[in-house]
Protein backbone atom coordinates (compact mmCIF):
# COMPACT_ATOMS: atom_id res chain seq x y z
CA UNK A 1 0.00 0.00 0.00
CA UNK A 2 0.94 3.31 -0.69
CA UNK A 3 1.17 6.17 1.83
CA UNK A 4 0.01 9.40 -0.14
CA UNK A 5 1.45 12.65 1.65
CA UNK A 6 -0.27 15.92 0.74
CA UNK A 7 0.74 19.59 1.85
CA UNK A 8 -0.09 23.02 1.22
CA UNK A 9 1.60 26.56 2.33
CA UNK A 10 0.39 29.57 1.78
CA UNK A 11 0.65 33.29 3.38
CA UNK A 12 -2.40 35.24 4.30
CA UNK A 13 -2.18 38.96 5.06
CA UNK A 14 -4.64 39.96 7.70
CA UNK A 15 -6.25 42.83 9.05
CA UNK A 16 -5.70 43.22 12.85
CA UNK A 17 -9.90 42.37 13.78
CA UNK A 18 -9.23 39.46 11.31
CA UNK A 19 -6.04 37.91 12.89
CA UNK A 20 -7.45 38.58 16.49
CA UNK A 21 -10.26 36.24 14.98
CA UNK A 22 -8.14 33.96 13.39
CA UNK A 23 -6.12 33.46 16.46
CA UNK A 24 -8.95 32.90 18.93
CA UNK A 25 -10.39 30.59 16.48
CA UNK A 26 -7.03 28.38 16.37
CA UNK A 27 -6.87 29.12 20.16
CA UNK A 28 -10.47 27.31 20.92
CA UNK A 29 -9.54 24.68 18.61
CA UNK A 30 -6.06 23.62 20.29
CA UNK A 31 -8.42 24.20 23.74
CA UNK A 32 -10.59 21.21 22.40
CA UNK A 33 -8.15 18.92 21.40
CA UNK A 34 -6.39 19.18 24.36
CA UNK A 35 -9.98 17.89 26.12
CA UNK A 36 -10.09 14.99 23.90
CA UNK A 37 -6.30 14.04 24.50
CA UNK A 38 -6.64 14.19 28.36
CA UNK A 39 -10.34 12.55 27.94
CA UNK A 40 -8.72 9.75 25.92
CA UNK A 41 -6.31 9.25 28.23
CA UNK A 42 -7.74 8.95 31.67
CA UNK A 43 -10.94 6.65 30.03
CA UNK A 44 -7.77 4.24 28.72
CA UNK A 45 -6.00 4.02 31.99
CA UNK A 46 -9.46 3.10 33.66
CA UNK A 47 -10.79 0.75 30.86
CA UNK A 48 -7.81 0.00 28.68
CA UNK A 49 -9.33 0.78 25.50
CA UNK A 50 -9.43 4.58 23.68
CA UNK A 51 -12.41 6.40 23.30
CA UNK A 52 -13.96 6.38 19.78
CA UNK A 53 -13.99 9.38 17.31
CA UNK A 54 -17.63 9.09 16.59
CA UNK A 55 -18.31 9.54 20.48
CA UNK A 56 -15.71 12.04 20.75
CA UNK A 57 -17.53 14.04 18.62
CA UNK A 58 -20.64 13.84 20.01
CA UNK A 59 -19.27 16.02 22.63
CA UNK A 60 -18.28 18.72 21.27
CA UNK A 61 -21.82 20.39 21.27
CA UNK A 62 -21.78 20.01 24.99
Amino acid sequence: MTEVVQAATFCATLKAQQEHVLRGWVGSCRWVWNRCVEFDGTHRECTGKSIAYADLTKWLPV
